[in-house]
């Protein structure tokens, strides 16, 4: 699956509820994708809040040439994690932030 087609992809829970959206895609320092940053909480853009997930939390499935995303954990439980905060650009490649979250918790 190409990382291009995972950014803006939406994130459904278990129970098939829309949680969020993949915003970016972070490599550690091997090039390995390590995490992925959702926008959850918002409503038409407005107070959404960035949050890291492990990448491995992740489940990822392609219908139609359209990839399916799905996390098992609540809306409730990604609006409470820590927030992502970027440390420098978002473009460049010295941004650093918060550790991501494994799963979080139901």
């Amino acid at each position: 699956m190409r990382a291009s087609k995972l950014i803006g992809a939406d994130v459904r829970n278990t129970a098939n509820e829309e949680v969020g959206e993949i915003n970016e895609v972070i490599l550690d320092k091997d090039g390995k994708v390590a995490a992925v940053v959702l926008g959850v909480g918002g409503f038409l853009g407005m107070g959404e809040r960035q949050v890291a997930v492990k990448f491995k939390s992740l489940r990822f499935a392609e219908k139609d040439r359209t990839p399916t995303v799905t996390i098992d954990t609540t809306k409730d439980a990604l609006k409470s994690a820590p927030e992502w905060k970027w440390a420098g650009d978002r473009s460049g490649t010295t941004g650093t932030g918060t550790a991501p979250t494994n799963q979080p918790a139901k």
